[in-house]
């Protein structure tokens, strides 16, 4: 009789760049990831893993799989690469860096790291070197989430977002550039649960994607044009008598120079215009939200990532406010899960290791 092979689960969680972070069950024989399933236990997670995760251990042990490093041995772009040694490789890497750092100073070394799929540790620890070194840094981060990530705290503060499991409570919901089917999968139960309860999904998007093909209301709209359709809605939201005077009052700023200096130029005509959103759909959108008793607001980064996407996350943002959304449960916005845990990233990236600096950070 063959003798059985130890088996055990451990508990671990998903490193993707991801908002959902999934609690992961991984099973393990014989030194080998066999089996990786979801938590069941983890209210989030709720027991599923994206097809990615799901197949983790594929990837894992693929033959495919690069397990040491390579270095380039023909012309670049050939493709021609051979093995050698991670001892190799460290000791090759630190005669450039300090043949060039003698030659040229330590800012001739651009530091460039990003998330893949390392995990907030991995990724961040990565700056630490970099400071410690005093290279000129690039920020990665620029591409993906500075601009709409600035723009949510000029708006809001420091304020995490709505609560993704209290999305359920919501009794309209609108994805805003966001195809949660393919990158926020695990919100969809809540909404879900909220449809079921008779809230509506409204999605807004370039293109049909996933998520527009699951909503009840998908409006397409011309690129780059976000913030001419959030300004549109406000507009409607005054014009129509449904902002939330009594929380305007009492906790947004600016309110009345802004209604009274850019509100009016953009009528539902006029952004019709700019978006080519039918002016009677910017008319329907923006009373079935100011009507709303707990509207929500899913907000994409990719809607950032163009001239002026700054100015749209903030219009967008906006809007939560003017209709007091977020004093109901399930009402408000979300723009990134990460911004609801107060991380000490310095004490991971290490800004006081940069050369000359007096660093005075926490």
């Amino acid at each position: 009789m063959e003798a059985m092979v130890a088996s055990r689960t451990m508990r671990t969680v998903c490193a993707h760049d991801c908002p959902d972070a999934c609690s992961v069950l991984v099973t393990v024989e014989a030194g080998q990831v066999v089996r990786t399933v979801g938590d069941a236990e983890h209210p989030f997670t709720r027991g599923f893993l994206c097809g990615k995760v799901h197949r983790y251990a594929e990837r894992v042990h693929s033959p495919e799989r690069v397990l040491t490093p390579l270095r380039r041995v023909g012309a670049k772009g050939e493709g021609d690469f051979t093995p050698i040694t991670w001892d190799a490789a460290l000791e090759e890497i630190v005669d450039r860096w300090q043949t060039i750092i003698a030659r040229y100073s330590s800012e001739a070394i651009a530091g460039y790291a990003y998330s893949a799929h390392q995990g907030l540790i991995n990724r961040n620890l990565t700056q630490a070197l970099f400071h410690a070194l005093g290279a000129t840094r690039v920020n990665a981060a620029a591409v993906c989430d500075t601009c709409c990530g600035e723009a949510w705290e000029l708006t809001v503060g420091p304020a995490g977002g709505t609560d993704p499991e209290r999305v359920q409570e919501a009794d309209l919901i609108i994805a805003w550039g966001a195809n949660l089917d393919s990158t926020n999968v695990h919100q969809i139960p809540f909404i879900d649960m909220a449809r079921d309860r008779g809230a509506q999904l409204v999605v807004i998007d370039v293109w049909r994607t996933r998520a527009a093909r699951r909503a009840d209301w998908f409006i397409p709209i011309r690129v780059g044009t976000d913030a001419a359709l959030a300004l549109g809605m406000a507009h409607v939201l005054q014009r129509d008598g449904l902002i939330d005077q009594d929380y305007v009052q009492r906790l947004v700023l600016g309110y009345e120079r802004w209604a009274h200096e850019v509100l009016p130029r953009y009528t539902p005509a006029t952004v019709e215009a700019i978006t080519g959103v039918p002016a009677q759909e910017v008319e329907a959108l923006a009373r079935a939200y100011g009507q709303a008793r707990a509207p929500f607001i899913r907000l994409g980064q990719g809607l950032s990532r163009h001239t002026g996407g700054g100015a749209a996350t903030r219009a967008i943002v906006c809007l939560s406010g003017l209709v007091g959304a977020w004093q109901r449960p399930g009402g408000g916005a979300l723009l990134a899960t990460a911004d609801s845990y107060k991380l000490n990233f310095p004490a991971l990236r290490r800004p006081d290791l940069q050369p000359g600096l007096v660093y005075g950070g926490a």
